[in-house]
């Protein structure tokens, strides 16, 4: 099936839709017939190519195989049940590098059709889709080095993720989180990864309860994410911590929005949450308002339910995504 694009731009050439079935009832039919295995994990080094083997052989789908500018990626699902994983390959200047992305036995089981696209000539999307939701796993060939980063949706029925690359950031669209952009991070560890646009701020003098704030946000500016942490310090030195987290696809939380609020109602712990039958923490909100470009972050919360002892959360933050600053802090007394 093909899915729908947005915009003039349209993945290279290379991408592959396949149905899946169990790897590990194919047999000797479903693996890619080339030479021998390399290791799947990353050897820090290249290696050279005319001495090496395939690094896809023994792999039961090759989801991509492209020339590009740099030289050749491939994309492999490989092995089954607790050894499943996805296999990011780049040739490239006489040499080889290998990464690989593990799936558990139980999303591997659960794929039921996998499509690898590669965009722009250094990234490739792999969308291992599942009934109602998947996740997407993006590999980064600029440095050589394939970097993997990944990130869960969910969709409705009879729903696909819809994909698409402009000025330098992904694209992706589900019915529940609107449209997302990904971007690429350029600097530190994370370097090559992708990650949801989100905004943050940090607040607290060094001896006292710090707070750190992230929202993540969809291209339109609604928040589709909420996470937050409190650090308080303890009279032993130690450090105990509050941490609250709501995002719109987890299943744990309900989302309503209106032009001036969006309101979350955390589903009370414990509970076999059926569709039509979620329960509603009466303890546990949080009420988001965006005003003037500020987001202001409200928690009506029971803190034991998610505080270590002895430590508390702020009642409000207000964050100016502009400069990254917690403009305001409000404590739970006042």
């Amino acid at each position: 099936m093909d899915l729908p694009f947005k915009g003039s731009l349209r993945p290279l050439l290379g991408a592959a839709l396949l149905i899946l079935m169990p790897a590990c009832d194919r047999g000797d039919a479903g693996t890619v017939a080339l030479a021998a295995p390399l290791p799947a994990q990353p050897t820090g080094r290249g290696e050279d190519i005319k001495a090496t083997p395939s690094a896809v052989q023994g792999c039961h789908e090759l989801l991509l195989d492209q020339t590009i500018p740099s030289g050749r990626v491939q994309v492999a699902l490989c092995g089954c049940g607790s050894s499943a994983e996805l296999r990011f390959v780049h040739q490239f200047a006489g040499k080889m590098e290998v990464r690989a992305y593990p799936l558990n036995a139980q999303v591997a089981e659960a794929i039921v059709h996998s499509e690898a696209k590669l965009w722009s000539d250094h990234l490739v999307s792999v969308d291992l889709a599942q009934e109602r939701g998947g996740r997407l796993v993006l590999g980064d060939f600029r440095d050589g080095m394939p970097v993997i980063s990944s990130v869960p949706y969910v969709t409705a029925d009879e729903e696909s993720l819809v994909q698409d690359f402009r000025d330098g950031a992904l694209y992706i669209s589900t019915e529940s989180k609107g449209e997302r952009r990904l971007t690429r991070v350029e600097v530190g560890d994370d370097r090559g990864k992708f990650h949801p646009e989100r905004v943050s701020c940090e607040w607290g003098p060094p001896a006292g309860v710090r707070h750190h704030l992230d929202l993540s946000l969809s291209t339109d500016g609604s928040v589709i994410g909420v996470s937050y942490v409190g650090f308080t310090p303890q009279k032993n030195g130690a450090v105990t911590s509050c941490s609250i987290d709501a995002d719109r696809d987890d299943q744990e939380s309900r989302w309503s929005s209106d032009a001036s609020e969006t309101r979350i109602n955390l589903l009370a712990a414990g509970v076999d949450h059926e569709p039509d039958g979620e329960a509603e923490s009466d303890d546990n909100r949080i009420r988001i308002r965006s005003e003037s470009g500020r987001y202001t972050v409200t928690f009506e919360m029971n803190a034991s339910d998610f505080c270590g002892h002895s430590s508390v959360h702020a009642r409000s933050i207000t964050l100016d995504p502009r400069n990254q600053v917690c403009e305001s802090v409000e404590s739970p007394d006042g």
